[in-house]
């Protein structure tokens, strides 16, 4: 039996429209932490993150572009508890920032909400699928009866009735999400938000999409997966990889691509032994934050 489908405008349109509550960034700062059994961190644990840490946040630009603001950075705080096990286990480290051109998304948002408002006022004025949702309820409950009389040959044709009305439904939705699809794209802008986020002693990272080679940076390979217009978020930039240490190795599984890291045996686990740098923003924005970073420093860090 098919059932209308979720239309993603409208899922849109209530993200868009409650975007200003919902932007809260999460900054990891701390390593290894979990909801379950913690220990006391070490003195040794303490030391390497402070000094990592350090050095990460000196790496990534300290100021966000011209004429953007800056919406998050981690904020370093010297850990009193790790999840237990992390002497397992390379222990990882992360440092986010984000940047957004707040005028110029703030702009399309709004837009975008009085453009679908207007959309939906419009379409509230259309016929609606009322008659056919309250045959539906009818059936159902002939549908119930014939099942407790066995009379399956009923609710065969029964099922097959609502089936015709959940497609005549669903044909009136697909078109009324179309157009509110189409009247948020066009109040659509790129180029608006750009993070940069350091990630160590990561084990695996998962490409979700193709990725391609870009231009090198340091010396390095880019891999790059460029942006997609999501049906229910808008327009999601694309992410740059540049992934140091001599651990890694590209993994293919079909379409699915990710990279996969072998850690060095017989090392402490307070010893960083690979870094994945991580840029989503427009393309020309990210290699120019690419470039901004302390490779230097970067590379420094790995042992």
């Amino acid at each position: 039996m098919r059932v209308p489908s979720p239309k993603p405008g409208l899922a849109r349109l209530a993200h868009l429209a409650g975007a200003a509550l919902a932007a809260i960034l999460l900054m990891a700062s701390s390593p290894a932490l979990a909801d379950g059994p913690s220990r006391p961190a070490t003195p040794a644990e303490q030391s390497y993150y402070n000094q990592v840490m350090a050095v990460l946040a000196k790496a990534v630009p300290a100021s966000p572009p011209p004429g953007w603001d800056e919406t998050g950075r981690t904020q370093i705080q010297t850990p009193r508890q790790v999840a237990d096990g992390s002497e397992e286990d390379p222990m990882g480290l992360e440092y986010h920032v984000r940047w957004q051109d707040q005028a110029r998304a703030r702009a399309a948002q709004e837009a975008q909400v009085a453009a679908g408002a207007e959309v939906m006022k419009r379409q509230m004025a259309q016929p609606s699928t009322a008659a056919q949702e309250k045959r539906v309820e009818a059936l159902a409950a002939q549908v119930a009866q014939a099942i407790e009389r066995g009379d399956m040959a009923t609710v065969n044709r029964l099922q097959d009735e609502m089936d015709k009305l959940y497609d005549e439904i669903n044909q009136v939705l697909s078109r009324r999400d179309a157009e509110l699809q189409a009247a948020l794209k066009r109040h659509q802008v790129k180029d608006v938000e750009a993070g940069v986020s350091l990630l160590v002693n990561s084990a695996v990272v998962e490409f979700i999409g193709r990725v391609a080679k870009d231009q090198p940076v340091a010396g390095l390979t880019v891999y790059r997966q460029e942006g997609e217009d999501n049906p229910h978020l808008g327009w999601r930039e694309g992410y740059s990889w540049v992934f140091l240490g001599a651990g890694w190795k590209l993994m293919r599984e079909g379409d699915h691509q990710y990279m996969e890291f072998t850690p060095k045996p017989g090392v402490p686990h307070t010893t960083v032994q690979n870094l994945v740098v991580r840029v989503q923003a427009a393309p020309e924005r990210a290699r120019g934050l690419l470039a901004a970073l302390d490779w230097a420093a970067l590379k420094g860090l790995i042992k």
